[in-house]
């Protein structure tokens, strides 16, 4: 079928895992991706609840892509069973998370006219394909999540925590390496809770590990708890990439506990110190949360203590949303507005300056950069830890291939490092 489709990824990498297969499946079946949604004939948004602000965005965006030419407009994924289209018109298909695996099949059904048939979908039924413009393979291994963290309203829009059957992680995986990826992204949410078949997470890590060759493994992101020594040992593999986000949420104890945490800021202090003895300069990115109803300015000051203590890198950084369906939609105390956004400018400068000075001790150090876009001047791509970094070249580089880089200074103007091939 020679439609035309444009698909819009909103939210976390399991998203865009998502997407790409869904994007993959589409042209297995003839359609054209088009570049511009203007002019596509089916519109798809793959949406995010995680916050209000990212469901307004969604509902935002969505309405939008109404007024355009398209013939339907799908909207998938975390915020659908949430969002109220109302007044839209019959051109806007709502696809709950679990159902998502089949948007290609509804997509072509609602093309040729068909009444849709789908009922059931696999969470893990997603063509493994990398596609034209992307130099990394995302992987999705696991979904949904059985914490019940007092904020978090995933479990509610991904559902009861499952783990991809351990033999179909590890085909994909090869599947990705035989269609060129440099990098491939292990993605879930909360790939250490990745259990199948007698399987655990290190013993996933183990078996793709033992698949031969020049690429790079890197995990998108981790809940800090209590790791055996054995996944500290899997980590020093040098195609283990040297950074990991790694959710901290909140400085204090006492926040964490009311959070619903099932982990101390000692625990999080841990894994930051076990994995800086892999590598002094290994890259630890993390969530913070502000404004958690009763936090005090004792727990915001003990936030910023301990990113500083640990070096944080990239901060991601959030006020607290109250999310309908949660523990913390009912709890009280919530902080002012101006005291609110006094606290994340403070959090953001801190943030800046930790970043900046995490990049200036780069400097001297070796790494390899997967190239993503070069020309006969320059190469860019992401080194080890996930910091974008540009090399002058001679000639143009093929994509997906490696240079191995020294960082040799930091502009401080733009916040770049520069390198130099070795």
């Amino acid at each position: 079928m020679k439609a035309t489709f444009f698909i819009q990824t909103l939210g976390c990498k399991l998203n865009q895992f998502e997407s790409d297969g869904i994007a993959a499946r589409l042209l297995d079946q003839g359609m054209i991706a088009a570049q511009d949604p203007k002019n596509a004939e089916v519109l798809l948004i793959n949406t995010c609840t995680v916050t209000e602000k990212a469901e307004l965005k969604s509902l935002k965006l969505s309405k939008q892509y109404v007024a355009h030419r398209a013939r339907f407009v799908f909207l998938l994924g975390c915020a659908v069973d949430r969002l109220r289209p109302s007044p839209w018109n019959h051109k806007v298909v709502l696809v709950p998370n679990n159902l998502k695996s089949k948007v290609p099949d509804l997509v072509i059904q609602y093309l040729e006219g068909r009444t849709p048939d789908v009922k059931e979908a696999d969470p893990f039924d997603y063509r493994t394909r990398i596609l034209a413009e992307r130099t990394r393979g995302f992987l999705k291994i696991q979904d949904g999540c059985d914490v019940g963290c007092a904020y978090c309203i995933v479990p509610l829009a991904r559902g009861r925590a499952v783990s991809r059957p351990v033999d179909d992680v590890v085909t994909s995986f090869q599947q990705l390496l035989d269609q060129g990826a440099g990098e491939i992204v292990l993605t879930g949410i909360n790939i250490a809770h990745y259990r199948s078949g007698g399987v655990d997470f290190c013993g996933l890590l183990q078996r793709l590990l033992g698949i031969p060759g020049d690429y790079r493994l890197r995990l998108s992101s981790l809940e800090p708890g209590i790791f055996p020594i054995q996944f500290y040992e899997l980590m020093r593999d040098p195609r283990m990439a040297r950074h990991l986000h790694l959710s901290l949420q909140s400085g204090s104890d006492s926040v964490l506990e009311r959070m619903g945490r099932p982990y101390s800021v000692a625990d999080w202090l841990r894994m930051v110190w076990q994995l800086r003895t892999i590598d002094p300069s290994f890259h630890i990115s993390t969530d913070i949360i502000v404004g958690f109803p009763g936090e005090s300015n004792e727990d915001f000051e003990s936030s910023l203590s301990v990113l500083k203590e640990a070096g944080a890198g990239r901060i991601h950084i959030f006020p607290f949303s109250p999310r309908r369906g949660t523990v913390a939609y009912n709890l009280k105390e919530r902080l002012p507005s101006l005291l609110m956004n006094e606290r994340l400018a403070r959090l953001r400068s801190v943030s800046s300056e930790l970043y900046r000075s995490y990049q200036q001790g780069l400097v001297g150090g070796v790494d390899r950069v997967l190239v993503e876009k070069s020309d006969a001047n320059s190469a860019s791509g992401w080194i080890s830890r996930y910091v974008y970094v540009s090399v002058p070249t001679s000639v143009k580089r093929e994509r997906n291939t490696w240079i191995e880089v020294r960082i040799h200074g930091f502009e401080i103007n733009s916040g770049r490092l520069e390198a130099r091939a070795v």
